[in-house]
């Protein structure tokens, strides 16, 4: 039997697709379904005495018409329209049953079922008017997903509407990224509804959506699905919607595996993670019992207070509280990934007094097949352990060490020259050991924030920004165009495309010794910072920056539109960006 989603033979007695999981129906019965009756309706005809039709457009299994209510005037609506079953006279229209199961039922994240008709051979189903997108289509128009708040709050929704179901009995069994369009106030409308079915009349054939029905309805288990279905389907959409990732569909096991959010690069406040990671747990038992109850956690996690940097040490205030968003992308043209970022922060109180920091890294690893992508490995994880041993060190023995300035700017600025110069030390023994590796390196950009200062290391051509009112490159670009522009032999525009942008003079692991660069700032609330490679600056003006950071305030989303701006215009080097924002500033 070949599956009518992916094409694949099965056996004959197989219920779901070994691929991709979808249910599997007759030949017979995929051809009855595969496209809509003719609609017999015109443009000014009036259907259930009400509504004077001004469009049509097909729609699933029917019809959706754009009418206009009589008796209210400027009331717009869609029309349903299915044929009638004339062989099965006794089967209620599905379209009947959605009257029947939703017509008390009312919400303001559910289209409101108007009225029913049955009209000669045709069943037609009257509901609200909406427009717009669904998520799964403006994610992939964005070709980025959305912020994780800004989901957790749609997940609130979805679970207040859904509880209207689940207390009348009804199971959704449909619930998908597809299925939700978001309204001009940013609330969203759940849709959908062919699969709505009463918990005890659950159809013997389960209809299935790879991806984000829940296990059961595969059978895995002992194959009952009760409430706790849709609340797994809830899970698998905010993973979606956070992640643009669904789960793996090599094999029906690995549709039920979520890595962590990190895994894809992707910040979520660990209060979200963990109510998400509950509502998708593959067993049944270990869900959320409730839809009510996800909802609950869901509100809670948006009100649970976000990580912030203590700033007992440097005498600063809670406005410097961190919001990150971080993405690297391999480009359109480069066959591997040499760049690396990393974002690392900690707190640790030791006798009720605190010692904390956050550290931003951007590597990019130079030399092509001479491992440049190890260099930028190596430089991000020898610079962390420095940093990391620097402020929580666990020597025991009565070795002299290094005395750390009082000053915090002064204290971070020597943190990372150190760091950086380990760093080289131990690419460079590297690069030693093969002829191979001749030639092999990775510039680099790193922060730390401690309280409300900003230190800077850097070497190479990869970017340090803050941008506030005005935005200023705080780093130096150790490039030969970049010398050239500093001189003012070269104007910025003519640098980003002189065929020698990607010459640097100074980058960490081509020599035994390497200079630091290093510098500090104050930052205040507001005041956004931004760690990327070439791969991705080269690609703006600092008025397009500007621009980015004004259109929106959610990091992560910056960071994602960013490098998919860089995709889209071809990134013909590896891309990374790192953004930081600091307290609740515009």
């Amino acid at each position: 039997m070949n599956c009518p989603n992916c094409g694949r033979e099965n056996n004959v007695d197989e219920r779901f697709c070994e691929d991709c999981g979808a249910q599997l129906v007759d030949a017979a019965d995929v051809q009855k379904t595969a496209a809509p009756a003719k609609s017999q309706a015109e443009i000014g005809q009036e259907l259930v005495n009400r509504f004077s039709i001004k469009a049509l457009q097909p729609w699933g299994k029917g019809f959706r018409y754009h009418a206009t209510d009589k008796a209210k005037g400027d009331l717009e609506v869609f029309v349903y329209e299915r044929p009638l079953e004339k062989e099965k006279p006794d089967e209620p229209n599905p379209l009947k049953l959605q009257w029947d199961m939703l017509k008390e039922i009312k919400d303001p994240h559910l289209p409101s079922v108007l009225d029913y008709s049955e009209e000669g051979d045709t069943a037609l189903l009257v509901t609200e008017f909406y427009t717009g997108e669904s998520l799964d289509e403006a994610m992939k128009t964005a070709k980025i997903p959305f912020p994780p708040e800004r989901v957790a709050q749609w997940g609130v929704d979805l679970c207040a509407a859904l509880s209207q179901l689940h207390d009348k009995k009804l199971l959704h069994r449909d619930i998908q990224p597809s299925n939700f369009f978001q309204r001009d106030d940013g609330s969203i409308l759940i849709t959908g509804f062919d699969r709505l079915c009463l918990i005890d009349a659950i159809p013997e054939e389960r209809a299935v959506t790879p991806g984000f029905s829940a296990p059961e309805a595969y059978g895995i288990g002992d194959g009952k699905i009760d409430f706790r279905s849709d609340i797994y389907s809830v899970g698998a959409s905010l993973y979606n919607l956070i992640s643009g990732k669904t789960p793996l569909l090599e094999q029906r096991e690995n549709f039920f595996v979520f890595p962590p959010f990190r895994d894809f690069g992707i910040r979520v406040d660990q209060a979200l993670e963990k109510v998400i990671m509950k509502a998708i747990s593959k067993k049944i038992e270990d869900r959320y019992q409730t839809i009510r109850e996800l909802g609950e956690a869901l509100s809670l996690s948006l009100k649970a207070e976000k990580p912030a940097v203590p700033v007992a040490q440097s005498g600063g205030s809670s406005d410097t509280a961190l919001r990150v968003g971080i993405r690297t992308d391999i480009g359109c043209v480069r066959s591997i990934n040499q760049d690396s970022c990393l974002y690392m922060d900690f707190v640790a109180y030791e006798k009720s007094e605190a010692r904390e920091c956050s550290l931003f890294i951007v590597a990019d690893g130079m030399g092509g097949e001479a491992e440049g992508e190890k260099a930028s490995s190596l430089a991000i994880r020898a610079i962390s352990k420095y940093v990391l041993d620097s402020y929580l060190p666990t020597d025991i023995y009565q070795k002299t060490q290094k005395l750390m300035p009082e000053d915090v700017a002064e204290r971070g600025k020597l943190i990372l020259s150190e760091g950086l110069k380990e760093a080289n030390r131990l690419v460079f023994e590297y690069a030693q050991q093969d002829i191979s590796r001749k030639g092999m390196g990775s510039t680099i950009s790193s922060a730390i924030i401690d309280g409300n200062t900003l230190i800077v290391g850097h070497a190479g051509d990869t970017r340090v920004y803050l941008i506030n009112e005005t935005i200023t490159q705080i780093s130096e670009d150790h490039s030969l165009v970049g010398r050239l522009v500093k001189m003012g032999q070269l104007k910025k525009e003519e640098a980003l495309k002189s065929p020698q942008r990607s010459l640097v003079y100074r980058a960490l692991g081509t020599n035994p010794e390497l200079e630091v660069d290093t510098c500090s700032r104050e930052l205040k609330p507001g005041d956004t910072i931004l760690l990327c490679s070439d791969g991705c600056w080269e690609y703006y003006t600092d008025d397009e920056l500007v621009t980015f950071f004004r259109e929106s305030q959610e990091p992560q989303e910056i960071c994602d539109r960013l490098i998919s701006t860089c995709l889209d215009r071809g990134a013909d080097d590896n891309c990374t960006a790192i953004i930081v924002k600091v307290g609740g500033g515009a």
